[in-house]
């Protein structure tokens, strides 16, 4: 029967800085403090007076790594106060825009956060370039982060903090020739993004919990900017119902 305190000054594979007291005994966790070391930096107030154009680009900055959804929710947020319905052409460079930043944020974090747990390493760097298998995952990672690098600054200017989104449309539209080299990276990646499911199907470990999951949901397809909120527990409601809910 295990006994045994832990505390975690950092911990690492995480976005962003937190830390982890743990007491166990007789195989039992009896004590968990975890804390999160990130400080208030009262977005709220300092948006006060600003004109709209000026939200997103600031509210980008809550996040770097996910700084796409903060453009995109608030830009969503601003058109709604002005009843401002944006064009076809622009909810789908949204999309596109999103899927970058989503492929790029998941290559983060399954290659570098959670593959070296899988192979019994530190870190992600530490996989060994002599073995076949972990020598190509070592590369996919860096070709899947790429593409979805490359994808969001196409569409929308940046991978990070975007300078091509705003309120009712778009900035700048990407050429032709750019698409059509976007198009030829992505084809020669998605054997890499296959390869990568199969590597987390097969993990030695799982960890299940029972949890209420929620999702946005769209009509059709598959997407998050646009839907009806739903939860594992079969429950349905609006995007605006969502504060009541949360």
């Amino acid at each position: 029967m295990h006994k045994f305190n832990l505390t975690m000054d950092k911990i690492t594979k995480i976005e962003g800085s937190a830390s982890l007291e743990l007491e166990v005994d007789g195989g039992k966790v009896k004590f968990v403090h975890f804390a999160i070391d990130e400080f208030k930096r009262f977005y709220t107030n300092a948006l006060k007076g600003k004109p709209l154009a000026a939200v997103s680009s600031h509210l980008s900055r809550i996040c770097g790594t996910c700084s796409s959804a903060h453009i995109m929710a608030s830009i969503e947020a601003c058109e709604n106060a002005l009843g401002l319905e944006p064009s076809k052409q622009t909810k789908i460079l949204r999309v596109l825009a999103t899927h970058g930043n989503i492929i790029r944020d998941h290559a983060l974090h399954l290659y570098l956060f959670s593959m070296p747990d899988i192979f019994g390493v530190d870190a992600f760097l530490d996989l060994d370039e002599n073995d076949p298998k972990q020598h190509q995952l070592l590369h996919d990672g860096f070709d899947l982060k790429s593409a979805g690098n490359s994808l969001a600054t196409i569409i929308a200017g940046r991978s990070v903090h975007a300078t091509y989104p705003v309120i009712g449309g778009f900035l700048h539209f990407p050429e032709k020739e750019n698409i059509s080299k976007l198009i030829e990276q992505f084809e020669e990646v998605r054997p890499a993004a296959l390869r990568l499911v199969k590597v987390f199907k097969e993990a030695p470990f799982h960890f299940d919990r029972k949890t209420k999951f929620m999702a946005l949901v769209p009509d059709s397809g598959f997407g998050y900017l646009h839907g009806k909120i739903k939860t594992s527990r079969g429950e349905t409601f609006e995007e605006k119902d969502f504060p009541d809910h949360f």
